[in-house]
């Protein structure tokens, strides 16, 4: 048996505290990983080139900046009643 394979028959395993337990633990450790990931490629410049594109976009007023783009979607979702769930930014 893999070690994945045994990881994944303790999981299976768990009470159900402790897979809660787990999976919070989990989606924490999941989330550093991935922020680690996002820096070192931030740092060695990986992603410059859409960083650039999304400010000439913004530039040229071909696409809305992420703040102007929530506060028209607040403002909408203010104005009409909620459907099938909500959106938020």
């Amino acid at each position: 048996m893999s070690k994945i394979e045994n990881i994944e028959q303790e999981v299976r395993n768990l009470s159900p505290s402790d897979l809660a337990a787990f999976r919070r633990w989990f989606l924490e450790f999941d989330a550093q990983v991935w922020d680690r990931q996002i820096e070192k490629d931030v740092r060695e410049g990986k992603l410059d080139k859409f960083a650039d594109e999304a400010l000439a976009g913004i530039e040229l007023e071909r696409v809305r900046s992420f703040e102007t783009f929530c506060r028209s979607e607040l403002l909408e979702l203010q104005s009409k009643p909620a459907k099938n769930g909500s959106r938020t930014c």
